[in-house]
């Protein structure tokens, strides 16, 4: 498959219905931390513009905790942006053995949500990229290069980890995840057996990486503006002020 047939075969994920209680001061949990709004546009609206922009032309939000405030946003996005973008809601505790984010991304698969020849890449919509031009075409052509069953983006020598990154060894160098993982659909079938691990990555990161089929995306530390925590999130808006 060449570049052009798997850009078109790419489905951007986003996983969107967590509580994110670590924006709870912000949000004061009257709507989802993707909704919240950064120098006058939601934080996940910046996500699917940058991918607009490079061409993609599919997506899937995956919506629970106040879906309410991700619903309107994304009618907006759709009529003005004029792409597809679905959505599935996260299974309720009850009707999984899974949980968390693992549990939403695997029940979209399963339910057809996120078919089996799709080209996946789920990138957290508060994890930012930002003045890296063409950054979505960048890491698609990195992931054909490499050939590995999944690949991961991120950056090197990056200081202290957040609670939500996952630190890995290229070789002998330290690798720090940010956010963004991609590969075909039907790796997701191996979360089935990740109960009690809401968070995927370092269980699925350990499996590819002693078996060999996991790929290093690197890009910019300065490029990256994950927004974990409310200090995280005056450092986003202070660098978008500025331009």
């Amino acid at each position: 498959m060449d570049f052009d047939e798997l850009k078109a075969k790419a489905l951007v994920v986003l996983p969107a219905g967590g509580k994110g209680t670590r924006l709870i001061e912000l949000t004061h949990d009257q709507h989802h931390k993707s909704a919240h709004p950064a120098n006058g546009k939601a934080l996940i609206q910046y996500i699917i513009e940058m991918y607009v922009s490079a061409g993609f032309k599919r997506f899937l939000v995956l919506v629970g905790h106040h879906r309410e405030s991700i619903d309107g946003l994304l009618e907006e996005l759709r009529k003005e942006k004029g792409v597809f973008i679905d959505d599935c809601e996260d299974p309720f505790p009850h009707e999984t053995d899974l949980s968390g984010k693992t549990a939403a991304l695997y029940n979209a698969f399963t339910n057809g949500k996120i078919k089996h020849d799709d080209v996946v890449i789920i990138h957290n919509p508060d994890d930012l990229i930002l003045s890296m031009q063409n950054f979505p075409l960048i890491v698609l052509a990195n992931y054909v290069q490499l050939s590995k069953e999944v690949c991961v983006v991120g950056y090197q020598n990056g200081g202290a980890l957040t609670p939500t990154m996952t630190q890995l060894m290229d070789g002998e160098t330290a690798f720090f995840h940010f956010g963004i993982t991609l590969g075909r659909a039907p790796f997701l079938s191996r979360f089935q057996s990740y109960q009690g691990v809401p968070d995927f990555e370092k269980r699925l990161f350990s499996e590819l990486l002693q078996e060999q089929r996991l790929g290093f995306i690197k890009i910019p530390r300065e490029v990256c503006y994950g927004v974990n925590t409310p200090e995280d999130y005056q450092r986003l808006v202070t660098r978008l002020h500025h331009g």
